[in-house]
């Protein structure tokens, strides 16, 4: 028998049993045992009723309820997603940024990433956008210069998209400024200048730099400290570079060149900086020249090849004392020259000393000046020729002096001077230390033969007492 026919036989035969149940007992039918089919064979394709003769209280229809769940029958709507994506970015909003600076947006889920709609003035400058996966498929971002964000303030970018639900992210708004402009830079010392053999160089730039990228390169480099960054304006804009530690700069000329970013990635075309590091102590002449014999009223000059530190001038000595204590002036650069005077007048002495101490502009001291003089404060004298009876009325008179004499200080008296010819000077021992008088014609011996003389010597000393001579003729 087919099985088909089998499950047919057993239907009629189970509600024949129902009837003859429900004809002896009048029993309700919801004391009986349902059995339940899922043979297609037993669907009634009528959705019809199966009546059992009305006998009893109840019908027994076998048609399987309708399910009214239509979400539960659709596996789309199963853990349906009506959330909107979350985005996370770098850099933060409001922020400056540099010229290659990368954008970064993250999401909490996958991104439709054909759903992708950027704007604002970044968009014609950027690549478009690449998608990658962080946590899931597709749920990061990176917006990238083309060829590098111009400078601008308030530069905007708009960011729109979906995930894969089709829930709309909530349109993303990010503002920045963008340096792409190069930093600029003094030095001081200003380049190319003379320094000393422990100048501090102190670079400052227009914007704070990345510490990290500096490097220096040069014959100072190796000498230098390394660099120590510091603020002036702004966060790191400041560089000093001193020798290092126990050390000082080679003397001579020497190089230092420096390269480093701004803090937004931005090059400073390489520092060339160059330096002739002076460790020579100065040179000096001295006016008058040292071992003279100078007058009380002296003005001693010290001529240097360089320029002098003021502060580092030093006096000592017997005239140190004596002196105004120093006026400096150019002759070729600025502080060159010193002149020292007297506050009144040196005092007369052998040997006299005035020693200086100073500092070039470097730091290089001059080794000790020893001067000496020996300081004139005397009158001359002189001796006279022929002897007092010894003259005759055409012989000339003699006057020899102890030292050089200002021949235009002299004057001459007595009743000899209107007699004589005013006089020849001529050398001895010191220049100009010896005067002779001839008469004009002959010595008048009507009155007594005298000759007076005033004069000085050549450091400003006065004859005293008077010079005279007196005669007798033979």
């Amino acid at each position: 028998m087919k099985k088909s026919n089998l499950y047919l036989f057993f239907t009629v035969l189970l509600t024949f049993c129902l009837f003859c149940a429900c004809s002896k007992g009048g029993s309700n039918s919801s004391d009986l045992p349902l059995i339940v089919t899922n043979d297609p064979s037993t669907t009634n394709p009528e959705n019809t009723n199966i009546d059992a003769g009305n006998h009893g209280d109840s019908d027994l229809d076998t048609t399987e309820p309708e399910d009214t769940n239509t979400e539960a029958l659709n596996p789309d709507s199963i853990d349906s997603d009506t959330t909107a994506p979350v985005a996370v970015f770098s850099p933060g909003n409001g922020l400056t940024i540099g010229p290659d600076q990368e954008i970064i947006i993250s999401f909490n889920e996958t991104i439709d990433m054909d759903s992708l709609v950027l704007d604002g003035t970044f968009v014609p400058e950027c690549d478009g956008g690449v998608w990658s996966n962080s946590t899931v498929p597709n749920d990061t971002l990176t917006i990238y210069p083309d060829f590098g964000w111009t400078t601008g303030t308030d530069k905007t970018l708009t960011i729109d998209c979906k995930d894969t639900s089709g829930n709309n992210l909530s349109t993303l708004s990010l503002i920045y400024d963008v340096d792409a402009d190069i930093p600029s830079f003094d030095a001081l010392p200003v380049n190319s200048s003379t320094i000393s053999d422990n100048q501090v160089l102190v670079i400052t730039f227009s914007e704070s730099m990345d510490t990290a990228t500096l490097s220096y390169v040069g014959s100072m480099a190796v000498e230098s400290n390394g660099g120590v960054w510091s603020t002036s304006t702004y966060d790191n804009d400041t560089l000093t570079v001193r020798p290092a530690l126990a050390s000082t700069w080679t003397g001579g000329e020497q190089t230092l060149e420096i390269d480093c970013d701004d803090v937004y990635g931005n090059s400073l075309p390489t520092i060339n900086l160059s330096y002739t590091v002076d460790i020579t102590p100065p040179t000096y002449s001295e006016t008058p020249v040292i071992g003279s014999t100078i007058d009380v009223n002296q003005i001693i000059e010290i001529v240097f090849n360089e320029s002098i530190d003021r502060s580092s001038l030093g006096l000592e000595g017997d005239l140190s004392g004596e002196s105004d204590g120093g006026y400096w002036s150019t002759t070729a650069v600025e502080d060159d020259t010193l002149t020292i005077s007297p506050n009144t007048l040196w005092t007369g002495g052998a040997a006299r000393t005035l020693t200086i101490d100073c500092d070039d502009l470097f730091g290089n001291s001059l080794s000790t000046v020893p001067l000496t003089y020996d300081v004139d404060a005397k009158g001359p004298s002189a001796t006279t020729f022929p002897a007092k009876k010894d003259l005759t009325l055409t012989d000339p008179v003699i006057f020899t002096f102890d030292e050089a004499i200002d021949i235009s200080s002299v004057v001459l008296s007595g009743q000899m001077a209107d007699d004589c010819d005013g006089g020849v000077w001529s050398t001895t021992t010191f220049t100009y230390d010896t005067l002779t008088l001839y008469p004009i014609t002959e010595w008048d011996t009507t009155a007594p033969l005298r000759m007076n003389i005033d004069c000085t010597d050549m450091y400003g000393n006065t004859a005293v007492p008077q010079i005279k001579g007196m005669w007798q003729i033979k």
